[in-house]
């Protein structure tokens, strides 16, 4: 269940303990890698971590997913407005 273990990981952040964190968010990613909350929680733990470059590359991968819903949305209202 991704949403268990996106709250699992962001748990074990909040009590600093970034190794189970980053396990339980790695885990949800194997599960939805187009998962933009799982991106950024792990993006925030791997910069705890001090693991820069992995963060930016989880955070950019975020941004991306939301770029591709936006124009989801924006297709859709369209869609929508011209029924």
């Amino acid at each position: 269940n991704v949403p268990v273990l996106l709250e699992r990981g962001r748990v074990a952040m909040d009590l600093n303990q970034f190794k189970d964190s980053e396990r339980w968010l790695q885990h949800a990613l194997s599960l939805d890698p187009d998962h933009r909350e799982v991106n950024l929680a792990l993006a925030a733990c791997l910069r705890h971590a001090g693991r820069q470059d992995e963060a930016k590359r989880c955070h950019d991968k975020a941004q991306e997913i939301e770029i591709r819903l936006n124009k989801m949305l924006e297709e859709l209202t369209r869609a929508a407005a011209n029924k």
